[in-house]
């Protein structure tokens, strides 16, 4: 612990000292490929220096990972000055603490060049196929390159699948991907010596609600099933949405009025589901909710939606395999160190819920857990004044935990 807290004390000293803007062409784009044959798209940002040099390999690595229906620009959208704020992504708050930092595309996230693509054959995929396949290839990656584990922040989706990582997931009989899921304890032992340490933003660790709470959507979600059996597409072409012309949904040979309406639609739609996964509205100026349309949404598989949508009804998270795996039964048996961020006006993941079955339940004293009033859901990494109101913490938490 002593080793923490000096750490802590270093790298925050760190923090106050003035850096110079940081070059976007200072990166290194890297492509890996699953057990299963997914091509998987990492881009890593080497540490800024007290001396505003570059250099891979200087800086602790972390591995950031987003969220459902979203991409790696979750953390790395350009910077955005309005009038009484100054956006940046979180791995240039990192870069400037001295991490070095990765950002991973989930198997169907990102975009044209930066598509994570799933192997041949396959048209849909499972939050089960992140835990299994994707993130270990990626820690994999990063222990390799830099030669020491990695910190890892996930946000949402991102954040749950860590914890599945964590946990031992791996399919019951070895290369069958996609099927049935155990956890293997002697895995999950091997694991927890393959990161540092964990920062969880909003974690959908239960699909479920405090009691007298839970919010309209949550029924909703679990009645919908039947569309998410046969009667939407393997892949819904989320990507697609854009105030760019030629990435609209709707984009076709239709007439000039028609096109306006579907184009209403698509925005209006969007403009919805972005209220939704926000708080309150001063978190979300227009300036930067363009960027965000631009840029952050990737496509969505319908099994991952179906998984959720069982994992409601079940109040439980569930595999996606026959027969289903309850994940939620083993927190308690989970060792590594975490941060839990949590907004308390949160509309998808319930502040309450997280407390009680996974932070209370693990019971130590380094799982931690930060509950920000004013924050939502996406906010949380995306919000106006996230910057300077949410990335200060997690720099602090990464930095006391970045040397054993």
């Amino acid at each position: 612990m002593m080793n923490h807290v000096l750490g802590l004390l270093s790298w925050a000293a760190f923090s106050f000292l003035a850096a110079p803007a940081l070059r976007p062409q200072d990166f290194f784009t890297v492509r890996i490929s699953t057990a299963d044959g997914a091509s998987l798209f990492l881009k890593r940002y080497p540490a800024q220096t007290d001396a505003g040099r570059t250099v891979a390999g200087e800086g602790p690595p972390v591995l950031c990972i987003h969220g459902l229906c979203a991409n790696l620009k979750t953390f790395d959208l350009p910077p955005i000055a309005g009038k009484d704020f100054e956006y940046h992504g979180l791995s240039e708050h990192l870069r400037r603490r001295g991490f070095e930092v990765w950002l991973l595309n989930l198997r169907g996230a990102g975009r044209n060049a930066e598509e994570s693509r799933l192997p041949p054959g396959r048209s849909g995929w499972t939050i089960d196929d992140h835990a299994v396949e994707d993130l270990p290839a990626a820690i994999d990656r990063i222990r390799a390159d830099c030669g020491q584990a990695p910190l890892v922040v996930g946000h949402s989706l991102g954040a749950l699948v860590t914890v599945l990582y964590l946990e031992g997931a791996r399919w019951l009989q070895p290369g069958d991907s996609g099927r049935a899921v155990e956890l293997d304890e002697g895995l999950a032992r091997r694991r927890e010596q393959s990161i540092r340490g964990a920062v969880l933003v909003a974690p959908p660790v239960r699909m479920a609600w405090s009691e007298g709470k839970a919010p309209a959507w949550l029924s909703l979600s679990s009645r919908a099933r039947f569309l998410l059996e046969d009667r939407l597409p393997e892949r819904l072409p989320l990507s697609r949405f854009s105030l760019s012309e030629k990435n609209r949904l709707f984009n076709g040979p239709l007439v000039e009025k028609l096109k306006e309406w579907a184009a209403s639609v698509e925005s209006a739609t969007l403009d919805g589901l972005l209220e939704f996964a926000f708080g309150p509205a001063k978190n979300r100026p227009a300036l930067l909710l363009t960027k965000i349309r631009e840029g952050v949404l990737s496509d969505c598989s319908r099994a991952e939606l179906r998984q959720f949508s069982e994992s409601i009804s079940a109040g439980a998270l569930l595999s996606a395999g026959d027969p289903p795996l309850d994940y939620t039964a083993r927190y308690a048996s989970l060792r590594s160190p975490f941060l839990v961020v949590l907004g308390k006006r949160d509309r998808i993941v319930d502040p309450a819920t997280v407390r009680r079955d996974f932070v209370d339940r693990l019971n130590r004293p380094d799982c931690q857990m930060l509950v920000l009033d004013g924050y939502g859901h996406a906010d949380l990494l995306l919000g106006a004044y996230a910057p300077r109101e949410v990335y200060p913490a997690i720099g602090d938490w990464l930095a006391a935990w970045a040397y054993d």
